[in-house]
């Protein structure tokens, strides 16, 4: 077994390392800090260990300066190490100078550390290859056939004292029941008894026989005799010894041969423990000659690329048997074979992704080694390495694809479309007569069609205008879906004439689009806005005036574009009417007239499954029993005290740098709310959403630490749930803050959790208690399948960290007891309870009274 010794700091990189690594099957001992590593190399035997693998942190300098000291001993110099670290510095770069083994590796590189272990067991497998001799038995055996006592008493002695193993026969027929049951490497007989009937038949046996075939006869003569010598050779020996010789010249005769039976055993001995060595290697490996053409392969590679005769690969090129060889590559003479061109150069070549081509022409994605074959100093070609990662990259392939598109649409989703919209803004800024644009589109009275046809019905005609916008647009052009029956295209290097001429030739073609049945006929129409991209601006001004644009479109009776100018009464009004909002959320924030609303938080281990109820909105009134656990949701009211949503107003808020304070009211108020309940005797919780602006705020944070320390109410009452993780800009305070705040108690969630690539990499930087499983995977689940086996595998890699999970977007009973059934601990959503306008004594259901509000809105 290869043995591993992980030194790693942080949980989560120690937890995925382990989990990679004896799934490669290694042994892997852990050690979770420097000095824990220290007090183990202090009592391992370095003969033990074949490689380290260290996380490098500067800041744990003295216990580091220790153990780069033992590493450094003379009993572990020779080790290899692996060194992850994400911040190289000169010091770690002399150290590693100093170590004859070691490689320096980011942390997140799992691959690339498989790859480097696989080719130190190598290297190690063929070093041992390559010791001959020691405790290796290199004895020769002797038989010698001779009916005279004085001459066998003679060589007996000759040979014996010399060290052979030497047995004696005194007629044929004893003769070969030995050499049929031992076998033997030399074979001395008289030459009166080979020349006899018996001698012939039993030379015709030995060279009948495979397994004697490698025998080497000797034959005893009296005197030379032209004819004896000659008869012997024809009979098949390979030496005539005459007993007229010195006891000298007859050993070295006899040595000669031994010399070269000990080679040819050496040679058998070394090419069988080569090819159980290739046998082994779970690595496809083949070899080819100066021109490339394949000398050998093992199993993995037979296997790998479908091959199961020798015929069919030995002495064949590999350029034009395996190599890829794609249209591209025959009609681009530029485009080079960089894996043939190291066969013929003798070059090495690492860690090369390329594709091969297997024996029934299906293709696989492959990652190639090419070590130079020397032997005796001379290039004898090269040896090839190389491993299948096509479902490594096909699950790559899937990942990035999920983290940049829409499920439904197929669409980029909006996290991209941001970053696309801020890298053009970024290339109008720095290129000058560069003129893009962007289209912010929103279907007409949609909402309609979902409420009279379902959602299903909606879904469709978002697919079906989805590909509309994906067939009308330039391969330039990116199209997003940004939510809901939103949508956004970028325009690149377009005129404003030309902007608008394209946002219209989309609508007509969406036109076309209609959902038509028996009960409902709907026909799609769409308001386009239309903002240039221009010099001075940043991508969020982009963002609002194409939505200023959008909703002028609607204003003037809908279905149609409009192109968002400065200049125009229209424009400049939109613009006054977001000033305005400004005032309003200000104004909201100095009387008060934001409140809360409450939505529970049900914990899945404590319900009855044999008596739920079949339609939503009614478990939490039964469930009086349970501790009362909330989400809380903000909402603004208006002129006539009717509720506006959080979507209507977070965007501004957000604009005009009004977050951080509505977020710093509703930790306010939610502080206020708990400590009337606690006063009732009411042990209540609450999860209060922080945005990405608050978290990066070290003053608004150092505001709401202050506040909390001023509070009765205890750390366990409040989560505090972390969104949109992308708008952190500052991630070190974020951290702080929530390192600090947890060592007091206070916990936190990281909400949406499964909606990014990059949802998983959060868990490093961001320490947390909860995760929350983003709706769009939980509400479908109970009918598609990959949508539950995501829902499975984030509980399952939270719960292996430490982490609770709650499910959002609860909709039906079969959902419920399908998270039951996957281990999750929390559930949230409209089967369970809408959100409420007050938090009320749960008594029991018949007297419970609760002021339900609209569907939950994202804070």
């Amino acid at each position: 077994m290869y043995r591993v010794l992980l030194i790693e700091n942080s949980d989560t990189q120690r937890f995925a390392l382990l989990q990679t690594l004896n799934e490669a099957g290694y042994e892997v001992i852990e050690c979770q800090d420097y000095w824990q590593a220290i007090n183990i190399l202090r009592v391992t035997d370095a003969r033990e260990l074949n490689a380290v693998i260290l996380g490098w942190v500067d800041y744990e300098a003295e216990l580091l300066a220790l153990l780069k000291k033992l590493l450094s001993s003379a009993e572990f110099t020779s080790i290899p190490a692996i060194i992850l670290t994400d911040e190289k510095n000169e010091a770690l770069k002399t150290w590693l100078q100093s170590r004859p083994a070691s490689k320096l590796l980011d942390h997140g590189q799992h691959v690339e550390i498989l790859d480097y272990l696989t080719h130190l067991q190598r290297h190690e497998a063929i070093a041992r290859a390559n010791q001959i001799g020691g405790k290796r038995q290199r004895g020769v055996s002797v038989l010698l056939i001779d009916d005279s006592p004085h001459d066998v008493k003679r060589y007996q002695r000759i040979l014996s004292t010399s060290g052979y193993a030497i047995t004696i026969a005194n007629e044929i027929s004893s003769a070969i029941d030995y050499v049929r049951e031992d076998g033997f490497d030399i074979v001395i007989v008289d030459y009166f008894i080979l020349d006899s009937d018996a001698g012939r038949e039993f030379i015709r046996e030995v060279q009948a026989n495979p397994a004697l075939s490698r025998l080497r006869t000797v034959v005893l003569i009296s005197t030379y005799v032209d004819k004896a010598v000659q008869d012997s050779l024809e009979l098949g020996a390979v030496e005539c010894v005459f007993k007229t010789e010195t006891d000298a010249l007859f050993l070295a005769r006899i040595n000669a041969l031994a010399s070269q039976v000990v080679l040819q055993k050496t040679a058998e001995s070394e090419r069988r423990r080569f090819e159980a060595i290739l046998g082994s290697v779970g690595e496809g490996v083949y070899g080819v000659n100066d021109e490339g053409h394949i000398t050998f392969m093992n199993p993995a590679g037979l296997a790998a690329l479908g091959f199961t005769r020798r015929e069919d690969f030995i002495g064949r090129p590999a350029q034009s048997l395996i190599h890829i060889h794609d249209a591209q590559r025959k009609k681009d003479s530029e485009l080079r074979d960089v894996l043939a061109d190291s066969y013929f150069s003798g070059a090495e070549l690492k860690q090369h992704e390329t594709i091969f081509t297997q024996k029934n022409g299906q293709k696989i994605n492959v990652v190639c080694t090419v070590s130079p074959l020397d032997v005796g100093g001379q290039r004898q070609g090269s040896v090839v390495a190389f491993r299948d990662i096509t479902e490594r990259k096909r699950m790559e392939r899937r990942l990035i694809w999920q983290a940049t598109r829409d499920p439904l649409t197929d669409l980029f989703n909006r996290r991209y479309f941001e970053q696309a919209l801020k890298r053009e803004v970024n290339k109008v800024q720095h290129q000058t007569g560069v003129h893009s644009a962007l289209l912010y589109i929103d279907f007409d009275k949609f909402k309609y069609l979902n409420d009279t046809a379902g959602h299903d019905a909606g879904d469709k005609l978002l697919v079906e205008a989805s590909q509309r916008l994906k067939e009308c647009v330039r391969t330039s052009d990116d199209v997003a879906r940004l939510g809901g029956d939103e949508f956004a295209v970028i325009l690149r290097d377009v005129e404003s004439e030309e902007a608008l001429q394209i946002s219209e030739h989309l609508r007509n073609m969406l036109q076309e689009v209609a959902y038509i049945s028996e009960d409902v006929s709907f026909k799609l129409g769409s308001s386009i806005g239309v903002a240039m991209i221009e010099q001075g601006m940043q991508d969020k001004d982009v963002l609002a005036n194409a939505d200023i644009a959008c909703n002028i479109a609607k204003r003037k009776g809908r279905n149609q574009s409009h192109l968002y100018s400065t200049t125009t009464n229209e424009d400049r009004e939109s613009m006054n009417e977001e000033i305005v909002w400004s005032s309003k959320l200000q104004k909201a924030l100095d009387d008060d007239d934001f409140f809360l609303m409450y939505q529970p938080i049900l914990p899945i281990d404590q319900i009855d499954f044999d008596s739920l109820p079949g339609e939503p909105n009614r478990l939490w009134a039964s469930l009086s029993h349970l501790p009362d656990h909330y989400e809380v949701l903000i909402r603004l009211k208006d002129a006539d005290n009717a509720m506006i949503s959080p979507g209507a107003f977070l965007q501004m808020a957000e604009r005009f740098n009004l977050i951080q304070q509505i977020d710093l009211w509703v930790v306010r108020k939610s502080i206020q709310v708990l400590e009337q309940l606690k006063m009732q005797g009411r042990d209540a919780s609450f999860s209060v959403n922080l945005s990405g602006a608050t978290l990066s705020s070290g003053e608004i944070l150092a505001e709401i630490q202050n506040m909390l320390s001023r509070t009765s109410v205890p750390p366990s009452s409040v989560v505090f749930e972390i969104t949109e993780t992308s708008a952190i800009e500052k991630m070190d305070v974020a951290r702080n803050f929530i390192e600090t705040m947890r060592k007091s108690g206070w916990r936190f969630a990281l909400d949406d959790f499964g909606t990014g690539f990059s949802s998983f990499s959060q868990l490093k930087y961001l320490p947390v208690d909860i995760v929350k499983i983003d709706g769009q995977f939980v509400r479908d689940m109970s009918i598609d399948p990959i949508d539950r086996a995501i829902v499975i595998a984030i509980n399952e890699i939270a719960h292996s960290l430490g982490i609770e999970t709650i499910a959002e977007y609860v909709e039906t009973r079969e959902t419920l007891e399908l998270l039951n059934r996957c281990g999750v601990n929390h559930a949230q959503g409209f089967y369970i309870s809408k959100p409420m306008r007050e938090i009320e004594q749960r008594a029991d259901s018949a007297t419970l009274m609760l002021r339900l509000a609209e569907p939950i809105q994202r804070f």
